[in-house]
């Protein structure tokens, strides 16, 4: 026999409040009639129910499957026995009181959903409180620069939120444990920090594409860091653009790089890194931009091309 659809979404809604999302608080019963909704169990009338708003009376009632329609017509015809003063008296004040503001219809009783103005229950607002939740939130927006291919701006936006597979970051998942360290220099433990910014190679890799663009060397040591200082710098807004990409593609390369030391048969060459950022950029600016540049004046003096 196969579960019922409804009997799995509801054990999906108990397994996400156990991680902190009560998506069953979003969902409340409007009253009509009355004839559907339970007076103490269900809740109708506030965030609670009025079971565990007004345990005293709970306790006196005989019948805890009742009706909101049929406990309205006398609210104390099915108690065992007489409200007695007290706490028991203090709570019937406040019940009556909250009852007072409910008048009943002549359709029936409904589920609503608070998560949207008109209060229908859609899947939609669902997913976008899930990815409220679950999803890494960033303090700056996203980035994107046309001059290079989607995967390029892709590899980008996962550095900026760290969530490339570095050693750091898979052993945190438990998927792997030893060695942590980065192959390349072997002198830190291989995060995202250090792979791209703070390893010797990526340093002297980052010195030549600083001189090559004769921008200074600036000694950023993170993606936050590089991102002020990228922030800074005065170049004209289309050679600027370039550049954002051009940095984009040198962090690609020293990823292949990393990923080919590691699996590939045949070590890679560090010389050849530097080559292969000028190479990529040039072919993807020149097929993806407004713009065209010859090979020459590229290595030379890229910043300086009229545009």
């Amino acid at each position: 026999m196969y579960p019922s659809i409804w009997k799995s979404i509801l054990k999906e809604f108990y397994a996400l409040k156990v991680q902190g999302i009560d998506i069953f608080s979003h969902c409340k019963i409007m009253i009509g009639n009355g004839l559907c909704t339970r007076f103490w169990i269900d809740r109708w009338l506030d965030n609670t129910s009025l079971a565990d708003s007004f345990p005293r009376l709970f306790a006196l009632e005989t019948d805890i499957d009742i009706s909101v329609a049929a406990k309205l017509q006398s609210i104390v015809a099915s108690f065992r026995r007489s409200v007695r003063g007290g706490v028991e008296d203090h709570q019937f004040q406040q019940l009556v009181s909250m009852l007072d503001s409910v008048i009943l219809s002549s359709t029936n009783d409904r589920w609503i959903c608070d998560l949207n103005g008109d209060t229908i229950f859609r899947v939609k607002d669902i997913r976008n409180l899930l990815d409220e939740f679950f999803l890494p939130k960033v303090n700056v927006p996203t980035r994107w620069v046309n001059v290079v291919p989607i995967k390029i701006n892709i590899f980008a936006w996962k550095l900026a939120l760290d969530r490339l597979p570095t050693r750091a970051n898979l052993a945190l998942r438990g998927v792997v444990s030893d060695p942590l360290s980065c192959p390349i220099c072997e002198s830190h433990v291989e995060d995202s920090s250090h792979l791209f910014f703070n390893c010797s190679l990526a340093k002297d890799v980052k010195s030549l594409v600083c001189r090559w663009w004769n921008v200074g060397v600036p000694n950023f040591t993170s993606y936050v860091e590089w991102l002020v200082w990228f922030n800074t710098i005065r170049l004209g807004s289309k050679p600027k653009i370039i550049l954002e990409g051009i940095f984009y593609v040198t962090w690609w390369s020293l990823w292949t790089y990393r990923n080919q030391y590691l699996f590939a048969s045949k070590k890679p060459r560090k010389d050849a890194i530097f080559d292969d950022i000028a190479l990529r950029s040039f072919c993807w600016c020149n097929a993806r931009g407004s713009f065209k540049f010859k090979w020459d004046s590229w290595l030379q003096h890229p910043f300086l091309i009229s545009l």
